[in-house]
């Protein structure tokens, strides 16, 4: 009979956790192959020791274990034909594995070597993966969650990408990597319930917090295990991932737009745009596919097509003369199994192509030189961040690839994604990247790239009705007289009664930044730290200080007042900086928006695009049931808020509620919001009511194609002149 092959799975340390398959091999084979470090003991033998006989012929596979030289080709071409040699003497051969074979294991460089050859059984084994959650008393999974293996490995934002779209995260491979898993898992504020296990189940196992690890690194027998909280997954894919907005999913066929419709709850904003002939249900429909991806591109519209790359490739070419300015592209296989960016890596193609990849479980195929040495891309900074003088990102990007010398300066904010990565800078050099939020004119701008990490929180306060010139003004010279950088800014803040002023979000349209806002109570629980508190202002709003208030709300506990309370005539201004980067859409709330929006008749190629944006924009959907089954495809992943026909006011007073809550609200009605709909019914409630936080709303109607057009060009235009 001919020779047996078994690859044994040993478990994860502790010997009374080898299955009894294993042992009874274990006892029968005459020969046992297991790895073992160069120059060191193997911990796979030492942990089947009490199973195995004395007498047994072993193998001890000594292997580099240097990640350049992993896996060591030529140890297991070596020791797959000695292998062979016992089984073609009809020994049988069993090698050992830690955790399970087939679970990163290294027994896999042998199967795929000889199993085509001999008789060959895989033994399962309990897996590191299943015993670390044990020790650890954490739930992997259940129903319909997603559980994600992640090697440490990964670029950083890839790693992001992937633990955002996940609901629980197995982390391996740690090692050196420790600082950089801590980083992405406290920007996505997963750290909290991380843990954190050591050589689980064995002698020396270490079960903790992530939080109160300190090392700098971890040992090889290590894992990190996070779950999202209940219900945060999905809200989180997109955002984590700070993908471009809007970007149309174009589709070519029947199972490009099945996968678009998956994605498209995915990428803020997007919309899907099908072939007119070979699709159905999009949001937008197209007859030429070539001339359709010029207009998006021209019209600056990330794109995400799910076709064959040629095709994008020959659309595109005559319109490619400005890096700086192209939208990103990315293709995608219809099956998920690849994205690519072809254009605009450095301006969020690379992102879109990680977030796409992560949830299809593809491949994003980045290329561009930054992200595959170093790990980042110097055009590319995380959200928030600005580059002051982009032209000098080529020298000094190149001046990095080329080995020269960098130097690193950082002045302000959290600059760890520059400090941690693998990008070689030093203290001196004649290139440099500067991080900074102030403004320095006598800086060589064109050996130094300049960041501005998101840093400063600009506070307003002002009379109502002030003019957006006066409060522009007061910003623009308050920042120029305390040389700070206007790129710096991340927020504008104020106190929510004034969240539908005008002059606010001019200011907050002038810095490109949005506009937040705070409750009275939020600003007083800021009343200690204020240096100019107001009586006056007290009596009038509830809180003793606007401006101060706002910024340091916005700026957070540790946030430092840089700029007191300066006043124009009719407004206030003041500035904060905090010491890491200021996320605006986790502080205070925007101004809420209500959109009145007209579906049309019901089928989705008579809704408008204005109509598609709206409902593809919206974070809240309130409509009576069937409607918003009508248009189920456009507000995937949506919050809907439904009620029966009749209860028309009930639903317009809870979108307002909604919208009040600073959430972007689609009401929907049928056919023409302003033609039987509920577009009039809107504004009367509104002027009904005199609710002040209702009032505060940005309300807009977007109309439809109305029920009497559609029946009108079904028989004939009856309503001609």
């Amino acid at each position: 009979m001919s020779a047996t092959l078994y690859g044994l799975g040993i478990g994860p340390g502790d010997p009374d956790l080898v299955t009894v398959k294993a042992r009874h091999i274990l006892q029968t084979a005459p020969v046992i192959a297991y790895p073992a470090p160069e120059g060191g003991t193997s911990l796979v033998r030492a942990i089947a020791d009490v199973h195995i006989p004395d007498g047994r012929t072993e193998i001890v596979i000594s292997t580099p274990m240097v990640a350049e030289s992993f896996p060591a080709n030529d140890v297991y071409d070596r020791y797959s034909q000695i292998i062979a040699e016992h089984l073609d003497e009809g020994r049988d051969v069993a090698v050992l594995c830690e955790g399970d074979p087939f679970l990163y294991g290294s027994f896999m460089y042998l199967f795929e070597r000889i199993a085509d050859r001999y008789r060959t059984e895989v033994v399962p084994g309990v897996s590191s993966l299943g015993a670390v959650a044990a020790v650890a008393g954490t739930p992997l999974v259940s129903r319909n969650e997603v559980l994600t293996v992640l090697p440490a490995t990964l670029p950083e934002a890839e790693l992001e990408t992937r633990l955002a779209a996940t609901d629980t995260a197995a982390i391996m491979k740690v090692g050196r990597h420790l600082p950089k898993v801590q980083r992405v898992l406290r920007r996505l504020e997963l750290n909290e319930g991380a843990r954190y296990v050591e050589r689980a189940t064995m002698s020396e196992q270490r079960v903790v917090p992530l939080d109160d690890v300190t090392e700098d690194g971890a040992p090889y027998f290590s894992m990190i295990l996070v779950r999202h909280p209940e219900g945060r997954r999905g809200q989180e894919r997109a955002d984590a991932s700070h993908v471009p907005e809007g970007a149309a999913l174009v589709a070519l066929g029947a199972g490009g737009m099945e996968l678009a419709k998956r994605l498209k709850p995915l990428l803020p904003g997007s919309r899907t745009h099908g072939l007119a002939s070979r699709t159905k249900r999009a949001d937008v429909t197209f007859t030429e596919t070539m001339d359709h991806l010029r207009d998006l591109f021209s019209e600056g519209v990330p794109i995400v097509a799910i076709c064959a790359s040629g095709i994008v490739i020959r659309a595109l070419a005559p319109l490619l003369w400005d890096k700086k300015t192209e939208p990103p592209v990315v293709c995608v296989a219809e099956n998920g199994s690849s994205a690519i960016p072809l254009l605009g890596g450095h301006h969020g193609a690379n992102r879109l192509a990680r977030a796409i990849a992560a949830s299809t479980g593809g491949t994003a195929a980045i290329t561009t030189g930054g992200d595959v040495r170093f790990g980042l891309s110097l055009d590319d900074p995380p959200p928030g961040w600005r580059i002051a003088n982009p032209s000098a990102v080529k020298g000094v990007t190149a001046a990095l690839l080329a080995g020269d010398p960098v130097a690193l300066q950082v002045e302000a904010g959290d600059a760890r994604w520059l400090t941690e990565s693998d990008a070689p800078f030093t203290e001196h050099g004649e290139r440099a990247v500067w991080v900074t939020d102030r403004i320095d004119r006598d800086e060589d701008l064109d050996a130094a790239l300049v960041l501005h990490p998101p840093v400063l929180a600009v506070g307003v306060g002002c009379e109502r009705g002030v003019s957006a010139e006066e409060l522009t003004n007061l910003v623009t010279r308050t920042l120029d007289e305390h040389r700070l950088a206007p790129g710096a800014v991340a927020c504008v803040a104020s106190i929510d009664v004034k969240a539908d002023e005008a002059a606010v979000h001019a200011v907050a349209n002038s810095l490109g930044v949005p506009a937040r806002f705070f409750t009275a109570d939020a600003l007083n629980a800021e009343a200690p730290r204020l240096k100019n508190p107001s009586d006056v202002v007290l009596r009038e709003v509830g809180c003793p200080g606007v401006s101060e208030g706002a910024a340091l709300a916005a700026g957070g506990p540790d946030g430092a007042l840089v700029v007191e309370k300066t006043r124009s005539e009719r407004a206030t201004c003041a500035v904060v900086r905090a010491p890491g980067s200021i996320d605006p859409a986790r502080v205070g709330r925007p101004q809420g928006r209500l959109t009145v929006v007209g579906i049309g008749p019901g089928t989705a190629a008579w809704r408008t695009p204005e109509a598609s944006r709206v409902l593809a924009e919206a974070t809240d959907v309130v409509g009576y049931s069937l409607y918003l089954d009508l248009i189920e495809d456009a507000i995937a992943g949506k919050t809907r808020h439904t009620s029966i026909l009749s209860e028309e006011e009930d639903r317009v007073r809870r979108a307002f509620e909604l919208a009040a809550e600073g959430r972007s609200v689609a009401l929907v009605s049928s056919g023409d919001a302003g033609v039987y709909g509920l577009a009039a019914l809107a504004f009367e409630v509104l002027d009904h009511h005199d609710n002040p936080a209702w009032n505060r709303v940005a309300v807009s109607v977007t109309p439809g194609v109305s029920a009497f057009q559609a029946a009108a060009a079904r028989i004939g235009a009856p309503t001609g002149h």
